[in-house]
């Protein structure tokens, strides 16, 4: 959607980090100029990085570690600066939000935002700048790892071009997003693996604890479907890159970063490149007379935030799947927000399962104004603010990104295990809808699990 596009970043939330990419430009940008060396601090990391990630830093960049209080309050930024414009566009984005169930209540956008870029961060890479903000003076051993993860982005601005991300034209910005944090995890994990003795790995452990639960209460006022979104490339990145480095049986960090994934191939990586990845134009109208908000796409992770939060996150996956393409316009008639949405199937099929459970998902609406209806090829969908006062009628929880990564790194382990691409989806989709998020995530598998799992396999071959 773009309004949350346009206004929001995307952010490790609980204490990792934060790629800043996507504000609006200026009109003139002032010609940079970069260190001649790294700070002898960062230098060893960055040294590292370089070598994990086996590219050559075009030249250094700043670094700037920041006392607490200063990095809080510069990466919030002001949300009390924005111009009455922007104001009313977040606004009416939580009038969108109530409409659909997913918020409660008034919510301040501009300062969920703040939140999330500031409490739930230890640093950030900012490639507008071209600079690291580092959250404290100390290089602490999650200071440490964070810094291995945000050197990472400098690395693929450098030879990939993050400022993709500041373009409105450029229509995979979720994608190449998704691939900067799932790349800067996994040089993460390596250099947690590989540079700490069990004395650091141990402190880091603790530190990163600590930093969890102070970031779960200072984020505690952010509504759920704010930090799922924000929260989405550092599920769907890893998971994407997972499946396709064990189905490819190379390394796809480079290609990834040049040539995104689109949002429906996060969200089902055996998608890429594929018949099944293409997307039909739909189209959907606010009523005659009414004052158009936004017009946009709705995207497949938001019908599945949608879907999942009245219903099974499996089965919401599941029709999803199905996605072909949709539209979004969001509208102001008789001072009150509606949006209108219309999504398409990949077959027949999909739109029936579409149709099916976005019904049920309306009947979740207690006020009975939320309409569905099928149009042709396409299922429109209607809602319209219930005001502050009405209750969210959906409920969204880390389990629903946490899935996203499960099944995508269940279809990678059985295709390596011998399966062809359509059987380990197959097998996968038949286990996500057998077995539950702690069944799937044991680190032993009871006996009656492992024989589910086996027959969904068998019952795929």
């Amino acid at each position: 959607m773009v309004v949350v596009v346009l206004l929001l970043v995307g952010t490790a939330v609980a204490g990792v980090g934060l790629l800043r990419g996507d504000s609006e430009p200026t009109a003139t940008t002032p010609e940079r100029t970069y260190p001649t060396a790294w700070d002898p601090r960062i230098a060893p990391i960055a040294e590292w990085v370089a070598d994990a990630r086996d590219l050559e830093f075009e030249h250094p960049v700043e670094v700037v570690l920041q006392p607490e209080a200063e990095y809080l309050e510069q990466a919030a930024g002001d949300p009390a600066a924005a111009d009455e414009e922007t104001r009313q566009e977040m606004d009416d984005f939580v009038a969108v939000m109530r409409a659909l169930g997913l918020v409660d209540g008034e919510v301040d956008l501009g300062q969920a935002q703040g939140d999330l870029a500031s409490e739930g961060t230890l640093a950030y890479y900012d490639s507008r700048a071209e600079m690291v903000f580092v959250r404290g003076d100390e290089l602490t051993p999650a200071v440490r790892v964070t810094l291995a993860h945000e050197l990472t982005h400098v690395l693929q601005d450098q030879h990939f071009d993050l400022e993709r991300l500041s373009d409105p034209d450029f229509e995979e910005r979720d994608g190449l997003r998704a691939m900067a944090e799932g790349d800067a995890g996994r040089i993460e994990d390596l250099y947690i693996a590989e540079v700490f003795t069990a004395e650091e790995r141990t402190a880091y452990e603790a530190e990163t604890e600590a930093s969890i639960d102070s970031g779960e209460a200072a984020l505690e006022g952010v509504p759920p479907v704010l930090t799922a979104i924000f929260s989405a490339p550092y599920a769907l990145g890893p998971g994407f890159l997972s499946y396709r480095e064990r189905v490819d049986g190379g390394q796809p960090w480079d290609a990834v970063l040049q040539d995104p994934p689109s949002q429906e191939e996060l969200l089902d990586p055996s998608a890429w490149e594929t018949d099944r990845s293409e997307v039909a134009e739909v189209e959907v109208d606010a009523p005659d007379g009414a004052e158009v908000l936004d017009e946009s796409t709705f995207d497949p992770l938001t019908w599945y935030l949608l879907l999942a939060s009245r219903g099974d996150p499996a089965a919401a996956l599941r029709t999803v799947d199905g996605w072909g393409g949709d539209a979004y316009v969001a509208y102001r008639q008789d001072d009150r927000v509606c949006a209108a949405m219309a999504v398409a199937g990949d077959d027949t099929a999909a739109v029936d399962a579409l149709e099916t459970a976005l019904s049920t998902w309306a009947e979740g609406d207690p006020t009975g104004t939320t309409t569905v209806e099928r149009v042709g090829a396409t299922i429109e969908v209607r809602a319209c603010d219930p005001g502050a006062e009405a209750a969210a009628t959906g409920t969204i929880t880390e389990e629903l990104l946490s899935m996203l990564y499960l099944r995508a790194d269940l279809e990678g382990s059985l295709v390596e295990t011998g399966a062809t691409e359509d059987q380990a989806r197959c097998a996968s989709r038949a286990m996500f809808e057998t077995l539950t998020v702690e069944q799937l995530t044991a680190t032993t598998l009871d006996p009656a699990v492992t024989e589910q799992v086996a027959a969904a396999v068998m019952g795929c071959r």
